[in-house]
C-alpha cells in the first residue's frame, strides 16, 4: 500500500491487463487494404464524375426555366447534349463518358468479343438495351442468333458455339437455342445490355493520354489512347474516340490502328425480345 491515494486505480489497471498479445501478421493487413483500395476507387471516382453531372445540369436547368424550350425536330438515335461539364483531363474523359453510357437506354454496338480456346475469332452484332440484346454471333464466318430478354437471360443458336469450339455439335442435340448460365457461371459471354458493350471507366488507372482526333459519322471526337499490352498480347495501344458533346459517348475503339468496336445509334428506341419456346431450348451445364 502507498500513501498516495492511489492503490484502487493501480488494482483496477491490474486486473484489466489483457495478457500476452497474438502477433499482428502486418502483411496480410497491407495485402487487404490494397485490395479494398483498388475496388473501391473506382466506384469512387464514378460517384464523383456522377455528382458532378448532376449538380452541373441542376445549375443549367435553373437557367433554363427563364427560357423558351426550342422548337424542332428531336433524333433519338443523336447522343443527347445533356448538362455536363467538359471533361478536364483523358481520366475523366472514361470516367464522365462511362456515366453516359450507364444512363443509356439503347446502342448499336459492333465488336470483337475475343478469340475462343480453339483459337477462333468471334465477333458481335447488336442492338443493346438496358436489360435486353438482340443480334448475332459471328465465328469466323459461322453466324448465329442471339438475343437476352428482360430477365437478363441469353440464348444463343448453337451454330457459331460449335464453330468456336465452346461446345460439340453433340451437346445441343436437336434443340435450336442454347441457354447461357448467368455470367457469373459461364465459360461464354455475349453482351446482354448498354453496360455489358463497354465498361471504359475502368481504363483510367492505365496512365491513359490525348491522341490524334478524327471526326466520325460526321461527329468531331476527342481520342483517348491507353497502355493495350495489359489487354491483349503484342498490343500496343488502345484508343478510344468519345462523342465531343456531352454526355460524351465512345463512337469507335481501336487497337493499333485496327477497329474492333463500333457504337452508334445510342438511345434510339427498342423492343425487348421474347424468350424461344422452351422445347427450343436446351441447357448445357458450366455454358
Amino acid at each position: 500500500m502507498t500513501t498516495d491515494g492511489f492503490d484502487d486505480v493501480r488494482l483496477l489497471l491490474h486486473d484489466a491487463h489483457p495478457g500476452p498479445l497474438p502477433d499482428l501478421d502486418v502483411e496480410s493487413i497491407l495485402r487487404d487494404g490494397a485490395r479494398l483500395r483498388r475496388r473501391t476507387t473506382r466506384d469512387r471516382w464514378l460517384a464523383v464524375a456522377a455528382a458532378v453531372l448532376v449538380v452541373a445540369g441542376a445549375g443549367v436547368a435553373v437557367a433554363q426555366i427563364s427560357r423558351p424550350a426550342p422548337v424542332g425536330p428531336s433524333d433519338p438515335s443523336t447522343p443527347s447534349a445533356g448538362f455536363a461539364p467538359k471533361p478536364f483531363s483523358p481520366e475523366t474523359w472514361l470516367l464522365y463518358s462511362q456515366t453516359g453510357i450507364d444512363a443509356a437506354s439503347s446502342v448499336h454496338f459492333v465488336g470483337e468479343l475475343g478469340t475462343s480456346p480453339d483459337g477462333v475469332t468471334m465477333s458481335v452484332d447488336a442492338v443493346l438495351g438496358q436489360r435486353s440484346a438482340q443480334g448475332s454471333l459471328d465465328a469466323e464466318g459461322v453466324t448465329s442468333r442471339y438475343l437476352t430478354t428482360a430477365d437478363g437471360v441469353t440464348y444463343v443458336e448453337p451454330a457459331a458455339l460449335v464453330k468456336a469450339g465452346v461446345i460439340t455439335a453433340g451437346d445441343a442435340g436437336s434443340a435450336t437455342w442454347v441457354r447461357l448460365s448467368p455470367p457469373s457461371q459461364s465459360r461464354f459471354r455475349a453482351p446482354g445490355s448498354v453496360r455489358g458493350a463497354v465498361n471504359v471507366a475502368d481504363f483510367y488507372r492505365w496512365d491513359p493520354g490525348y491522341a490524334e482526333p478524327r471526326v466520325i459519322g460526321g461527329r468531331a471526337t476527342v481520342a483517348i489512347s491507353i497502355d493495350a499490352s495489359q489487354i491483349a498480347p503484342r498490343a500496343k495501344t488502345q484508343t478510344f474516340f468519345f462523342d465531343e458533346q456531352a454526355p460524351y459517348l465512345p463512337l469507335l475503339i481501336e487497337r493499333d490502328g485496327r477497329q474492333i468496336a463500333t457504337f452508334s445509334d445510342w438511345n434510339a428506341p427498342v423492343t425487348t425480345p421474347v424468350a424461344p419456346p422452351a422445347s427450343d431450348v436446351v441447357d448445357i451445364p458450366g455454358l
